[in-house]
């Protein structure tokens, strides 16, 4: 049973310690129909940011003829980045951002992703884009049939390490991105050899 003056037992509040104010330790009070109102007016921005990304189905400044003006991308990282972070979901953002730009093409001169899409990224040098656009290029991949020797898997390795080393002196975080896809497809690869291994020895091969 809590006592009159507040404390278990019918202790006391100390009238006075050395150094300690009793006011810091008052709650300040709460309006909760205004705080529950601030947060449902943040949670449509929320969804929309994240559904926005979702929806996109071209690298943001596209022009008419298909070409990617990088300063118009630019701004659009840039500021829906911002976004994310004033709604407390900065590393979700940059996520989805990085699944974005998992969309662009391959540059004239063969490589992936595109030169405007890599300098932002290399300019941005997001941990998280990174992760975003890695796991948005995997699963793109939708389902598909494995070989026994994940000849498919071995091949994209090939490919995005390629990509790697091609871009390693000049844009050294995208060639890391690049890098980290291919030790995915090497993982998988390896997972599936060695899953066939075991059906053959099971059934006596």
């Amino acid at each position: 049973m809590l006592a009159s003056d507040g404390l278990p037992g019918g202790g006391r509040f100390p009238s006075a310690v050395p150094g300690v104010s009793l006011r810091r330790f008052e709650v300040p009070r709460v309006d909760l129909h205004q705080a529950r109102c601030s947060c449902l007016a943040l949670r449509p921005l929320v969804c929309s940011a994240d559904l926005n990304s979702d929806r996109i189905r071209r690298i943001p400044g596209t022009d008419e003829n298909g070409g990617i003006k990088e300063a118009d991308l630019r701004t659009w990282v840039t500021e829906t980045g911002v976004l994310y972070v004033e709604l407390g979901r900065a590393a979700i953002g940059d996520q989805k951002i990085g699944q974005v730009l998992s969309s662009a093409p391959v540059d004239a001169d063969g490589i992936w992703p595109c030169e405007p899409v890599r300098n932002v990224l290399e300019d941005i040098a997001s941990r998280e884009i990174g992760i975003g656009l890695g796991v948005a290029v995997y699963n793109a991949r939708g389902a598909h049939s494995v070989s026994d020797d994940a000849a498919g898997e071995r091949a994209l390795a090939e490919k995005y390490r390629a990509w790697s080393r091609k871009l390693a002196f000049g844009y050294a975080y995208v060639a890391s991105v690049l890098e980290e896809i291919a030790q995915r497809y090497d993982r998988e690869a390896e997972r599936w050899i060695s899953d066939a291994a075991v059906r053959r020895r099971l059934k006596g091969w």
